[in-house]
C-alpha cells in the first residue's frame, strides 16, 4: 500500500458529527460512540470508500445498519427548506410486515457485526432488542406466547420463515455474546429457551428455515441445511457448557454436533477444546490433522 493510503487510514480514527450524501442530509450524532467508526467516506462507492472497506469493512456495515434503525423511527420533512431532511418522528411506529422484518434484520445484523468486532456488550444488547418481539407477553408454554402468534399472523409464509430464522439467529448471537461476557448461565438459557427436551431441535429448525417434515422429503438441500443448523446449535451449547465448567456435557454436545454435520469447523473446534481441557492433546492434534 502507498504512503498516501497509509496516511488516509490514520485519519479514519477521527470523529465527525455529521455526514452528507447527495440527496439526503443526515445527522450522525445518533451513531453509537462506544467504538470509533469515523469519519467514513461521505460518498458511497468512491475511491476513499473502497479503501476504507478494504482496510476494515465492519465500521461501514455497522454505520449502515445503525442508519437503518435511525431512519425506521424518523420521517422525511417535506415542508422544510430542504425536501430531504430527515427529522425525528414522535409518532412513528413499526406496523407493516416489511417494516417489522427490516428493523429485525438490522438489529440481528448489528449483533453479528458487534460480535465480529468483539464488542460483546452491544452484540448482546442488539440481540436482546431483536428478541423483545418474541418475549413480549410471553406467558405461554412455547416461550413466544400470544405476541409471537400475533406477529406471525401478519406475515405470509416466506415472512414467517424469515422472522423465525432471524429470531433463532438472535438467540445464537445472544448466547455467544453472553458467553463472551462470562455469563455462561444466560448463554445456555438463550439456547435452551423453554427448557423442553426438544429445545435444541426446535431452535435448529427455525435457524435452518426447514422443518423436519420437509427435510425428510428432501434428499439433499433440506437435510443438509437442517443438519448444519443442528450442529451449530449444539456447538454453541457445547461452548456454553464448557464455560460453565461442565466439560463432560460440552464434549457430548460437541461430538453430537460433529456427527450431525461435518461441513463446518465449529463442531471440530468445540470438540478440540474439550479434548484439550481433558488434557488429551494427542486426540486433539489427531482431530485437527484429520480436519485439514
Amino acid at each position: 500500500m502507498s504512503t498516501t493510503g497509509k496516511t488516509k487510514q490514520r485519519t479514519y480514527t477521527r470523529r465527525i458529527s455529521t455526514r452528507q450524501w447527495k440527496g439526503i442530509v443526515l445527522d450522525a450524532s445518533f451513531l453509537k460512540e462506544e467504538i470509533d467508526i469515523g469519519p467514513l467516506a461521505p460518498i458511497l462507492g468512491s475511491q476513499a470508500d473502497m479503501e476504507q472497506l478494504a482496510y476494515n469493512p465492519l465500521p461501514r456495515a455497522k454505520m449502515a445498519f445503525e442508519t437503518v434503525l435511525h431512519l425506521m423511527n424518523h420521517v422525511v420533512n417535506e415542508e422544510g427548506s430542504h425536501p430531504f431532511v430527515v427529522v425525528p418522528s414522535t409518532t412513528k411506529t413499526v406496523v407493516s410486515s416489511t417494516e417489522r422484518l427490516t428493523e429485525l434484520s438490522a438489529k440481528v445484523s448489528l449483533s453479528y457485526i458487534c460480535l465480529e468486532m468483539k464488542d460483546y456488550v452491544n452484540a448482546l444488547e442488539y440481540a436482546r432488542q431483536a428478541l423483545e418481539e418474541d418475549d413480549e407477553e410471553g406467558d405461554d408454554d412455547d416461550g413466544g406466547g400470544r405476541r409471537r402468534d400475533e406477529i406471525l399472523s401478519t406475515l405470509d409464509t416466506a415472512g414467517q420463515t424469515l422472522w423465525k430464522r432471524q429470531q433463532a439467529s438472535a438467540r445464537m448471537y445472544a448466547s455467544e455474546a453472553a458467553c463472551g461476557l462470562g455469563d455462561a448461565t444466560s448463554s445456555i438459557k438463550y439456547l435452551v429457551g423453554d427448557g423442553k427436551n426438544d429445545a435444541f431441535d426446535r431452535l435448529a429448525v427455525e435457524l435452518g428455515g426447514v422443518s423436519l417434515e420437509v427435510a425428510s422429503r428432501d434428499t439433499t438441500n433440506g437435510k443438509n441445511r437442517l443438519a448444519k443448523a443442528q450442529a451449530m446449535v449444539r456447538s454453541s451449547a457445547s461452548a456454553a457448557s464448557a464455560c460453565l465448567g461442565n466439560v463432560s456435557a460440552a464434549k457430548q454436545l460437541a461430538m453430537s454436533a460433529q456427527a450431525m454435520s461435518r461441513e463446518g469447523s465449529y463442531a471440530t473446534r468445540a470438540l478440540v477444546y474439550c479434548l484439550l481441557q481433558e488434557g488429551n492433546r494427542t486426540a486433539a492434534l489427531k482431530l485437527l490433522t484429520s480436519a485439514r
